[in-house]
């Protein structure tokens, strides 16, 4: 007795067969070799800095102002006077009236806050954020080519097939 199959299920069991042999060689592979990963250190280091000069320039100049608002409030604090003024130089001492000590005062905060905002204002806030951006990005880039290509990583499909994977940074 002759058993006839059709074109149709005689195509389906050859490319089922072929499915099956084709990923069991692909599997092996896998399996015995590994997977490598290839990544761009150079262009992830860019993106890494990308955002941090992105980030440092939105908050920095915020964070400056909020210092410069506070400085006033901090000098007068520090310059309060409490008691008698009292000005000594060498062995004299002078004692300065209360009105007097007020003004001094004034005038020594206004002075401090004007010299403390000077020196913030020279602040090269554009090249300390790009600088921060590039160190990061350097960091970045040394880190990974030193540290995780030490890592062995391995997924595991089920308990008894485990894949290889290697990381490589160029």
């Amino acid at each position: 007795m002759r058993v006839r199959i059709s074109p149709f299920w005689g195509g389906v069991c050859v490319g089922s067969l072929l499915v099956l042999v084709v990923g069991a060689i692909a599997g092996v592979v896998l399996v015995s070799h590994g997977l490598v990963v290839r990544a761009d250190v150079a262009e992830l280091a860019k993106t890494i800095r990308d955002r941090i000069i992105t980030s440092a320039g939105a908050h920095l100049p915020e964070l400056l102002a909020r210092a410069k608002a506070g400085i006033p409030a901090v000098v007068r604090e520090e310059l309060a006077a409490e008691g008698d003024f009292v000005l000594t130089m060498g062995e004299f001492s002078v004692r300065i009236p209360a009105g007097s000590a007020r003004e001094i005062n004034a005038q020594l905060e206004q002075v401090i806050c004007q010299s403390v905002e000077r020196i913030l204002d020279g602040l090269d806030l554009e090249g300390t954020i790009q600088q921060l951006g590039d160190e990061a990005g350097l960091f970045l880039a040394e880190e990974l080519r030193r540290d995780v290509l030490a890592l062995q990583l391995r997924f595991r499909l089920v308990r008894v097939l485990v894949i290889p994977v290697a990381l490589e940074f160029r």
